[in-house]
């Protein structure tokens, strides 16, 4: 199974995973060539808290695609 090709994908992947055995999965990335950052937790399959955010250079941005769940305690 090719995990890369959508975001998706990947987000059902790790959510059976975390299903399937009954755990927490935290994920997070920085996809430094391209700006993306990616933030994602699960608990038993479900997301309890997702963030995506990209980046754009011309002219320089950063657009929040994704922001889904309640806000975590160490988030300000």
């Amino acid at each position: 199974m090719r995990l890369n090709s959508s975001v998706e994908e990947h987000d059902s992947f790790l959510k059976n995973l975390s299903k399937n055995f009954d755990t927490i999965i935290i994920f997070g990335y920085e996809q430094t060539t391209t700006g993306e950052t990616r933030l994602l937790v699960l608990n038993n399959g479900q997301i309890v808290r997702s963030i995506y955010q990209k980046s754009y250079f011309d002219p320089h941005r950063i657009i929040m695609e994704n922001n889904f769940g309640d806000k975590l305690q160490t988030e300000k």
